[in-house]
């Protein structure tokens, strides 16, 4: 999915051609593309030997060898370069969308569509595994390729877009830099071209049944972590023009979950075009553009309390240092995951994972998506319990609970 990070945008969303009527909800997720319930099964041990291993991996991880690891990434390394090779513009989309497996799809899902952007920079292998774990007919989907993204990648988006109902690209490509206002560039180009018509390291762990149920959950409001920044030298402007409106700068992630009416409210704001434009001079402006809208009270779906990556509902992401780091491989001070940390993925409740990189691990990756394959063919309820502690949704139960005035 780097897709350097990967946003995606989950919206309720609702369309006809490219007149979309969007719904209730609108998440934003930056992938580069998480779960509810472990499921252990005796079906597992009916499948493939990569199935059989990726079943141990996650309930008997001890069980596994090295030298199992290292075979089956042999053959998904195989795999990835035969991808790489692909003539995409002469392939027919017949055979193009065959890797795009029959969901179960519920009228829950239908009446409740998902609108995801996705920022891709390299790794095929991981991104048509993203692509694929989270497509589904009735969801939108608009792919920002990397303007030095290699040409396989782009081969791959063009056919994507050509082939897949409702998935679309970005209507101009750019240069994305990590801690550069570009990072969030791209993002709202995605973002503003699906209004108007979701780093490809991450990886779902909910299907898109459990995505709908928990986004149903947060009601309007918006998830979105923020605190006051701790280390403003990280963060020097370019010039010192004073911040628009005199606002409290607050700094977060820039995975988050927004609320279709937020969406609607940022784009039609002066106040948002200010901050966005005072940012572009900043570094990580990405992590500072939400966290600091989403904390005022004009703003749907806002919060007034500060809450930090604990809390944070939308992405499974481990932060040097941890013991939670089970490769012990870090990027960027995160946590790059492999094989070994999926016993504790499957376990969480958030909605992304953060993230997986194939350089280091394809297993992983392949892991991940049969282990939501089998939960797509075998679904299961949330259970409400297992969110009440994450701010927003807590906060969304407490508003409907309160009893009404007449």
């Amino acid at each position: 999915m780097f897709l350097r990070r990967s946003a995606h945008f989950l919206h309720d969303f609702k369309s006809e051609k490219l007149t979309m009527r969007l719904g209730r909800f609108f998440a934003l997720i930056f992938v580069s593309v998480t779960i509810f319930i472990v499921i252990i099964s005796d079906e597992w041990k009916q499948m493939s030997f990569n199935e059989q291993l990726c079943s141990r991996i996650i309930n008997e991880p001890l069980s596994v060898s090295p030298k199992e690891v290292e075979q089956v990434n042999a053959q998904l390394s195989f795999e990835s370069q035969r991808l790489m090779e692909t003539n995409y513009h002469q392939m027919d989309c017949s055979i193009f969308v065959r890797s795009f497996y029959t969901k179960r799809v519920t009228q829950v899902e239908l009446d409740f569509p998902l609108a995801f952007t996705i920022l891709v920079f390299k790794n095929l292998y991981q991104f048509q595994v993203l692509l694929r774990m989270i497509y589904r007919q009735h969801n939108f989907y608009c792919i920002h390729t990397d303007l030095h993204a290699p040409q396989h990648l782009v081969d791959y988006s063009e056919k994507a877009s050509k082939c897949l109902k409702n998935v679309y690209l970005s209507p101009r490509r750019i240069s994305v830099k990590w801690s550069a206002y570009s990072t969030l560039e791209a993002e709202r180009l995605c973002q503003v071209f699906l209004l108007q018509s979701t780093a490809g390291t991450e990886l779902p762990i909910h299907t898109n049944y459990e995505l709908v149920l928990v986004l149903k959950l947060l009601n309007g409001s918006n998830d979105v972590s923020s605190r006051l920044n701790l280390n403003p030298e990280r963060h020097l402007r370019q010039s010192f023009d004073p911040i628009p409106g005199n606002l409290t700068l607050k700094k977060g992630e820039f995975h988050v979950t927004l609320s279709r009416a937020f969406v609607e409210y940022v784009h039609n704001s002066t106040l948002a075009q200010k901050l966005e434009q005072w940012l572009s001079k900043t570094k990580f402006s990405d992590e500072h553009f939400y966290s600091t809208l989403n904390r005022l009270p004009a703003f749907p779906g806002s919060s007034t309390i500060d809450y930090w990556r604990d809390q944070f509902l939308s992405r499974y992401k481990q932060w040097y240092p941890t013991e939670n780091c089970k490769s012990n491989i870090y990027s960027e001070l995160v946590c790059q995951l492999n094989w070994k940390d999926l016993t504790n993925i499957v376990k969480s409740k958030r909605l992304f994972v953060n993230k997986f990189n194939q350089q280091h691990d394809f297993l992983s990756i392949d892991c991940m998506e049969k282990w939501l394959k089998f939960k797509i063919n075998n679904p299961r309820a949330i259970n409400q319990n297992d969110y009440v502690h994450y701010p927003p949704i807590r906060k969304s139960i407490k508003a409907q609970a309160k009893p009404k005035s007449f």
